[in-house]
């Protein structure tokens, strides 16, 4: 999914545009349409060739320029809209240097209200706007809303986009809602990048693992140059602290600090940007300035920021510095964080004209406690790298190889020195011992002596055998028996040793062993109770959408009821499946039964009874009035289990005879 943002002044079409495009409406909340402007982000999407556009559409009025901002966070293509009659305003002009300055390269400009124009759009100021952005990629539109042809416009859009080309970003969620949902409970939003893993999340305002319930996203193929989507998380009860909007979602754990060092996008800096009141704006949270300080190199400038607050932000994050009295801007990435003593020694310091000329000369600089120091520097290509920094990226490479290959080249050298892979190979290339491959260091063997040498190693420590690992299940379902480690000989036949459960479960084998090869392999074992998924309900002309040809194969996610005996499931299914049926019955009346008196709702759910009833009675009890309010939090409370029966989302014994399994309801 590519996600969309709009962008552009005050009642120049932004929403009345989306909605043409959606026919949605993104203004929902009461004082919107009452006031007819948009104040908080809304969020809508089209579909066209079974591929999915995510759009955020974003206030245009200076009084929400916070809530714009955050709209922005990890979007891949901005659609920005101009008015033909007003062309470029003041909100114009702001929000193309905050989208600048966040290094946003995709353009798509709208100008609307073309059938109130006479004669041609003028195009001059945004021509003006691009020559001084040789980098930006984009596309130029006219809107009629009377004429203008949806479907061309999606066309239009959608085609430009293939052409695209996108950052990659570390793996994040910037939360940018934050809501309860009655009977479901807590559930954030936002634009998720590339990869992120939704089984492993990190709070890391907490630097707490997220228990997930459920992950919601609107249906789409998957696409190559898709590299970001919204999504919408479900949160569990179990868990401790819940994100709020401005919050970081990730896979990994993000240090923070109120300290920061970032890279300018301009070598040549506006002082007067840095006089007066400053913010800073990440993802979608933002915090004031409290302290900014330049360090000039001969081909960049960096600066140290001081915030008001400590947050959690992503390595090569794209910020924007916001000044608020002269509503002027300027953008940076974030590099590194920096610690209180280091912000000490700098501050007192510090002299303007101390020079760094490299990005790695930086970690030089704080090393030698920010005072000035006579190094030398040797050119590599473009590059201009201090030979202590560059004997120590060698001494890492030589004797570290294992620690390096155990986090990855690509993690390790950006984590330690600020480096990519590319400029990691630029300054290793006349290392002939040497060899950086697949994420991986590998050290050349110098000779065909050495070769052999290596060799007879390697058979005395394998014994010409392969060595099988029996590693245990992943999941909470099965424990194996008999687990042993084996040796087998070279081309012999490898003959599965099988395993038994504790709890009787079927088990089998996840991966083979090629025994043509020397080494050490590991063979899985799973139960089949591990691959369960719930088949979700559809109309039976969703799954004729969903999979027009029949012949289309795959794991089954959808089904319908085609009639009294007979079921639809989509797509066709590409293998045998095992399925179970869940469905709902008429418990007993009251009346019937030995058990006189009782249903399964007064066995099972006799608090929801309880409270339902008190609710019921009120109108004719005296109380105070806040009473009624505690009796529905525990109504509530108590349906929440229910409501899990009643999705058929569990899969326990206990639920195949009729019981609530979280107890008392």
């Amino acid at each position: 999914m590519t996600v969309i943002a709009t962008a552009g002044h005050v009642d120049h079409g932004k929403s009345t545009f989306v909605n043409f495009l959606t026919k949605q409406e993104t203004d929902r909340l009461p004082e919107e349409k009452k006031r007819g402007l948009t104040i908080n982000l809304g969020y809508t999407y089209f579909t066209i060739e079974d591929k999915t556009y995510s759009i955020v559409d974003v206030p245009g009025h200076k009084d929400f320029y916070k809530n714009t901002i955050s709209g922005f966070a990890n979007v891949d293509v901005i659609l920005f809209v101009i008015d033909s009659i007003q062309n470029w305003s003041e909100q114009s002009e702001q929000h193309f240097q905050s989208l600048t300055s966040l290094n946003k390269k995709n353009f798509i400009f709208v100008f609307t209200k073309i059938d109130l124009l006479e004669g041609d759009v003028n195009k001059e100021v945004l021509s003006a706007k691009l020559s001084s952005h040789e980098n930006i990629n984009y596309q130029i539109i006219e809107f009629n809303k009377k004429n203008s042809n949806r479907k061309s416009l999606c066309q239009s859009i959608h085609n430009f986009i293939k052409t695209c080309e996108f950052e990659e970003k570390t793996p994040t969620l910037w939360v940018d809602r934050s809501f309860i949902i009655d009977g479901t409970g807590k559930v954030i939003t936002g634009t998720a990048s590339k990869n992120l893993d939704y089984e492993n999340l990190i709070y890391n305002l907490h630097n707490e693992k997220l228990q997930i319930k459920e992950v919601q996203s609107k249906h789409q193929k998957n696409h190559d140059n898709d590299v970001a989507k919204r999504v919408a998380l479900s949160l569990k009860k179990t868990n401790k602290n819940f994100p709020e909007r401005g919050d970081l979602l990730s896979n990994e754990k993000i240090y923070f600090s109120n300290n920061l060092f970032i890279k300018l996008n301009n070598k040549d800096v506006d002082k007067s940007i840095l006089k007066g009141t400053l913010r800073l704006f990440f993802g979608t949270n933002n915090a004031h300035v409290t302290k900014i300080k330049l360090v000039n190199s001969e081909k960049e400038t960096f600066a140290i920021v001081s915030l008001s607050k400590a947050m959690p932000i992503p390595i090569f994050e794209n910020l924007l510095i916001q000044n608020i009295d002269r509503e002027k801007y300027i953008g940076g990435k974030f590099l590194l964080f920096l610690d209180k003593y280091q912000i000490l020694k700098l501050n007192s310091k510090i002299k303007s004209n101390i020079k760094i000329n490299n990005l790695l000369d930086i970690f030089d600089f704080l090393d030698t406690k920010f005072f000035e120091s006579k190094k030398e520097f040797k050119q590599i290509e473009n590059l201009f790298v201090s030979e202590s920094v560059l004997e120590k990226i060698i001494e890492d490479l030589e004797n570290n190889t294992d620690l390096i290959n155990k986090s990855g080249v690509k993690d390790f050298f950006q984590n330690k020195y600020q480096i990519s892979t590319d400029t990691l190979e630029k300054l290793t290339k006349d290392k002939e011992n040497i060899n950086i491959s697949n994420n991986q260091v590998i050290k050349k063997i110098d000779n065909h002596e050495n070769l052999e040498i290596q060799y007879i190693k390697i058979k005395e420590l394998l014994g010409e055998t392969l060595e099988v690992n029996i590693i245990d299940t992943k999941g909470p379902v099965i424990q194996i028996i008999g687990d042993k480690n084996i040796s087998i000989p070279q081309n012999s036949n490898y003959v599965d040793q099988g395993a038994s459960s504790l709890t009787g479960e079927e088990v089998f084998v996840s991966n083979k062993v090629d025994t043509k090869k020397l080494g050490i392999y590991e063979v899985e074992y799973r139960s089949t109770d591990e691959n369960k998924v719930f088949v979700d309900f559809k109309d039976p002309s969703f799954l004729q959408t969903y999979t027009p040809n029949s012949s289309t194969q795959g794991t089954p996610k959808y089904y319908s009821v085609f009639d009294i005996e007979n079921f639809l499931i989509a797509p066709t299914p590409d293998a045998s499946y095992t399925g179970e049926l869940h469905y709902f019955y008429r418990p007993q009346s009251l009346t019937a039964g030995s058990d006189s008196g009782t249903t399964w709702l007064s066995i099972n759910a006799e608090l929801s009874l309880l409270y339902a009833s008190l609710i019921e009675a009120y109108t004719f009890m005296k109380g105070e009035q806040d009473v009624m309010g505690m009796y529905n939090q525990k109504l509530q409370e108590s349906l929440v289990g229910l409501k899990m029966l009643g999705e058929a989302k569990e899969t326990t014994e206990e639920y195949r005879v009729g019981k609530v399994i979280r107890g008392k309801q």
